[in-house]
């Protein structure tokens, strides 16, 4: 009866996210290489060759993005491929959150018009955020991110929320990650 209501609930959230599909805007960064959308305008910044946006549904649930122009001698001089640079940043991810990797998998361009040489993973990450005192249990937040890069620029797709929010995480990023644009 648990799974049945879970299951119920979950269907629930999913319906009325897939229901703001006309709400949601749609964001073009100047230069128009990609778009995304998001529930509302978001908050945003454009300098020194890196674009942030970010737009909270509530106090837990966040969207970011960003954009930045990687620096081309550090390009030239990287040894790597393009798809090990993208390697590189998940486990700077996993290093800088203390998190342990949830999910790690290729981005399928089929059918998609997409810049020559681009690549893109989807990284998912579970990280301890504090400790609930009146249970002594560690309490952890998910993080997932799709990341594109394509030799001169990196783009960085984040949502986040806590564990207890995961169901509604989950039908947010599969909506704010399936309107990515190129």
């Amino acid at each position: 009866m648990k799974k049945l209501r879970l299951l119920f609930i979950m269907s629930l959230v999913s319906i009325t996210i897939i229901a703001q599909d006309s709400s949601w805007v749609t964001i073009t960064p100047s230069g128009g290489y990609f778009s995304f959308k998001v529930p509302a305008q978001p908050q945003s910044y454009d300098t020194l060759n890196i674009a942030f946006y970010s737009y909270s549904i509530d106090t837990d649930i966040v969207m970011q993005v960003y954009s930045y122009s990687v620096d081309t001698n550090y390009s030239k001089n990287f040894s790597g491929t393009n798809d090990s640079l993208l390697l590189l940043f998940a486990a700077q991810l996993i290093n800088n959150t203390n998190g342990s990797l949830t999910s790690f998998n290729d981005i399928s361009f089929e059918g998609m018009d997409v810049p020559s040489g681009i690549v893109g993973k989807e990284i998912g990450v579970m990280f301890p955020i504090s400790l609930d005192t009146a249970t002594n249990d560690t309490l952890y937040e998910y993080i997932f991110t799709r990341v594109y890069y394509d030799g001169q620029t990196m783009l960085s797709f984040y949502i986040c929320a806590p564990s207890a929010r995961i169901s509604d995480l989950l039908g947010y990023k599969n909506y704010f990650f399936a309107d990515i644009s190129f």
